[in-house]
C-alpha cells in the first residue's frame, strides 16, 4: 500500500493533517471528485495517518506495527470495501462492515467505501444507520466520482472534500513516464480532463477513432450510421464519444473567435480544416446543451444506445433549424 500524495491535492492533505494534529478527525468524510485524481491514494494516507502508533505527527511513520501491518495488507482495524467491476454493493455487504467494525478489537478503526455510488439504496439506508451510529473510535471515509448518485442524509452525515482535476502537468509528466513523446503527452492530456484513469483509457488509435467518429456525429447526425457502433453499447465508451464531442464543439467556436490554432484540443489538424468547416454559432452553441442533456442522462442510467440515439435525433432538429455549416463539409457525402 503506497502511502503518496497526487502532485496537485497536497493541499487536501494538509487540512486533513490539521484536523489530525488538533485531534478532530470527523467519524465519517465523503471524498468526491472526478475518477483518477487521487482519491483511493490519500484515504490510503489518512488511513495510514489515523491508525498510525506514532500520535501527534499527523502523518503515517511507516515504521511502526500498525504502519508496517496496514503495508502488507493485514491491518486488523482497516477495512476496505469496493464493488466488482461493474457491480454494485448491496445490503449484505454493509451488515458485514457493520459487524466488523462492532466486533473488533479495541482501538482506532478506519473504513474505506471506495466507489460509494455503487452502494444500492436499501445499502445506503444502512450505511445510514452506521454513520448516524457509529462504532466508537471509527473513522468512515466514502469515495465517489458522484455524490449525487448517493442519498442527501448519506452525504450530510458525512464531512465532504471535493478533489478536483489533477493539473495538465502532472498528466502530461505521467504519460511521458510511460514512454509517450511530449506532443504525445500533451494531446492525451488534454482530452484526459485532469484524470490518470482517462488518460490511461486512451491509446493513440483509439483517440484517432472516436475523435473522428465524434466529429462525424456534428457534421453529419445520422441514426443508421450511429446504430452500428459498439459505443452505443457501453456506457464508458459512450462518454468518451460526448466528450470528443464537447471538445469539437469548443474548438470550433473558439476558432471562430479568434482564428488561433494553438490554444485548440485539436491543434493538430491543418489550418485548412479550420477554414473549411464553419458550423453555424447557434448550431454549435445548441450542441453543447444536447450534448449536457445526454450526459446527464448517461449518468442517470439511462441506456448507453438511447443516450446517443436521443443526441443525433436533437443534432438532425437543429441542424434542419439552424442551417448547420456555413462551409464545406470535410466528411464524405455518401452512406
Amino acid at each position: 500500500m503506497a502511502w503518496g500524495i497526487m502532485p496537485g491535492q497536497e493541499g487536501i492533505w494538509k487540512r486533513l493533517q490539521r484536523e489530525l494534529e488538533r485531534g478532530r478527525p470527523a467519524p465519517a468524510y465523503l471524498f468526491s471528485g472526478p475518477e483518477g485524481v487521487g482519491k483511493r491514494l490519500l484515504a490510503e494516507r489518512w488511513s495510514a495517518a489515523l491508525l498510525c502508533a506514532q500520535e501527534g505527527s499527523g502523518a503515517p511513520c511507516g515504521e511502526c506495527r500498525s504502519c508496517r501491518l496496514l503495508a502488507a495488507g493485514g491491518h486488523p482495524h482497516f477495512h476496505l470495501l469496493q464493488p466488482e467491476r461493474e457491480g454494485s454493493l448491496g445490503l449484505a455487504a454493509i451488515r458485514r462492515l457493520a459487524e466488523e467494525l462492532w466486533r473488533s478489537a479495541p482501538g482506532y478503526q478506519v473504513a474505506v467505501l471506495d466507489h460509494a455510488e455503487a452502494l444500492t439504496l436499501e445499502a445506503q439506508n444502512a450505511m445510514l444507520k452506521l454513520l448516524e451510529e457509529p462504532p466508537p473510535r471509527t473513522c468512515q471515509v466514502l469515495l465517489t466520482a458522484r455524490p449525487e448518485a448517493l442519498l442527501s442524509t448519506v452525504r450530510s452525515r458525512c464531512r465532504e472534500i471535493k478533489f478536483g482535476p489533477l493539473p495538465r502537468r502532472v498528466v502530461i509528466a505521467w504519460l511521458e513516464e510511460r514512454g509517450y513523446s511530449v506532443e504525445e503527452a500533451m494531446g492525451l492530456a488534454a482530452l484526459a480532463g485532469g484524470s490518470l484513469t482517462r488518460a490511461a483509457s486512451l491509446c493513440q488509435e483509439r483517440v484517432r477513432e472516436w475523435r473522428e467518429r465524434a466529429l462525424e456525429l456534428l457534421l453529419q447526425p445520422r441514426l443508421h450510421r450511429l446504430l452500428s457502433w459498439e459505443e452505443v453499447k457501453d456506457r464508458e465508451l459512450a462518454e468518451t464519444i460526448l466528450d470528443f464531442c464537447a471538445f469539437w464543439v469548443r474548438d470550433l467556436l473558439l476558432y471562430q473567435l479568434t482564428q488561433n490554432r494553438q490554444e485548440l484540443l485539436n491543434r493538430d489538424r491543418e489550418e485548412t480544416f479550420w477554414e473549411e468547416v464553419q458550423l453555424a454559432p447557434e448550431y454549435l452553441l445548441a450542441a453543447g446543451e444536447l450534448l449536457q442533456r445526454a450526459r446527464q442522462w448517461l449518468r442517470s442510467r439511462v441506456r448507453p444506445a438511447a443516450c446517443l440515439e436521443g443526441l443525433v435525433v436533437g443534432l438532425m432538429e437543429e441542424r434542419r433549424n439552424n442551417g448547420g455549416a456555413g462551409g464545406r463539409n470535410p466528411l464524405p457525402q455518401g452512406g
